[in-house]
């Protein structure tokens, strides 16, 4: 990642005009793709606030990685993650199906326990 000082800024452009050009390159304001509502349901205490997590490239391991961060799961036993379908049916979570969540959606997840010991599922309902 390159970085623009207002030094090279002001060298290329004059001193009034290469300020503007830094502050507007390093101010400029991060946007998401998508907003999702989490629950973690399981988690000990009873809790109705939901998390928000803010989803920039929509790929699933930033979705695995930001629900691991804000609900302190370490991601190293996470093994996959699940959302909950039509009537029911359970469908594993891609890269495609992260690009096609909808914005503002709310979530509930659980933690489902697999045959590998210590290893869990995500499960979005």
């Amino acid at each position: 990642k390159a970085v623009v000082s207002t030094q090279s800024t002001g060298d290329l452009m004059g001193v009034t005009d290469g300020i503007r050009l830094h502050n507007a390159l390093q101010n400029r304001a991060l946007t998401c793709s998508i907003c999702l509502y989490v629950l973690f349901e399981g988690s000990g205490a009873p809790s109705t606030v939901y998390q928000a997590i803010y989803l920039e490239s929509l790929t699933y391991r930033e979705l695995m990685s930001k629900v691991c961060a804000t609900f302190n799961i370490d991601p190293n036993t996470i093994v996959g993650i699940q959302k909950s379908g039509p009537s029911g049916i359970s469908i594993a979570v891609t890269d495609d199906v992260v690009r096609h969540l909808a914005n503002d959606a709310c979530f509930v997840f659980t933690l489902l326990n697999t045959d590998r010991a210590g290893m869990c599922i995500i499960h979005l309902k």
